[in-house]
């Protein structure tokens, strides 16, 4: 858990000079213990015989009030005035989204969790390599936050700490 702290804070830090803000502080390390929990209860909820479908529905049933909370609809009212085009790729990548989720969910159940878990943690670097291929300026903290994010979850996969 600690490895995944320190790899998040590293990448909330802004290497401009100024100090790290108490807020991306505190968000940084809420994730790392969410990251840690879900790790861990997954596990603990596939060995109570829970099916990745009943894990889905709660996921998104729990995210429900914070979205509606939050967002009023907006992103409804937002995909009105897209083009077909952006609504096509937005819906898609929704679906892509949830869909990688389930299947993820199912690798849970159908393998050892932790092998699916150190599977889905590769994703990590992939957005980092995405970012640098679409030109995202990247700092060194925030590239070495990254892997040692990916190291902490990877570690946390394996060893269950």
């Amino acid at each position: 858990i600690f490895i995944l702290m320190l790899g998040l804070v590293l990448c909330s830090y802004k290497f401009d000079g100024s100090n790290w803000s108490k807020q991306s502080l505190l968000w940084s390390l809420v994730a790392a213990f969410c990251i840690a929990g879900y790790h861990l209860f997954y596990g603990f909820a596939l060995e109570a015989k829970v099916t990745p479908a009943t894990l889905f529905v709660i996921s998104m049933i729990t995210s429900m009030p914070y979205l509606m909370m939050n967002n009023k609809f907006e992103a409804l009212i937002q995909l009105k005035s897209f083009t077909v085009k952006e609504s096509f790729n937005a819906t898609l990548g929704g679906i892509l989204a949830s869909s990688s989720f389930l299947l993820f969910l199912v690798g849970l159940q159908s393998n050892y969790p932790a092998t699916a878990i150190a599977l889905r943690n590769t994703s990590i670097i992939y957005s980092l390599l995405l970012g640098l291929l679409i030109k995202e300026k990247l700092n060194k903290n925030q590239i070495i936050g990254v892997i040692v994010v990916f190291i902490g979850a990877v570690g946390l996969s394996f060893f269950g700490v």
